[in-house]
């Protein structure tokens, strides 16, 4: 899915990546980082769904909150890179770990793999 695919909310908007990424979905820095940006993919059939996001990696300042068909409350934290090393585009496998009850690196789920029916769902991220 790409970024002009989403629903965007809040402080999020379309931006071009600054590194020649192309389009790329952004908070505006100077209302800070409020609303989401939401993907509702339909899925053909019955199965397990991966769900790689591409995140800029910048040390420790690359997670964002994430939902997949509104759970969990609270949100899970999505995590790029825990080494904290390097910055740029990578690709990363959505993982959750629990905001309440989570260090970072540790994960509930790693990747995060929706079993999901035939059908739309939502993919939320903020």
């Amino acid at each position: 899915l790409t970024p002009d695919q989403a629903a965007l909310s809040g402080d999020w908007e379309l931006g071009m990546s600054m590194v020649g990424e192309g389009e790329i979905s952004v908070f505006n820095q100077m209302f800070g980082a409020d609303g989401s940006f939401t993907y509702q993919p339909e899925v053909p059939c019955d199965d397990t769904y991966y769900i790689w996001v591409r995140y800029w990696e910048q040390g420790s300042e690359d997670s964002y909150f994430a939902t997949i068909d509104g759970e969990p409350v609270p949100e899970a934290i999505f995590e790029g890179d825990c080494t904290q090393a390097g910055q740029g585009y990578n690709w990363r496998v959505l993982n959750w770990r629990d905001q309440e009850n989570g260090a970072p690196c540790e994960y509930v789920a790693d990747p995060w793999a929706p079993e999901w029916g035939a059908g739309v769902h939502e993919i939320q991220f903020s």
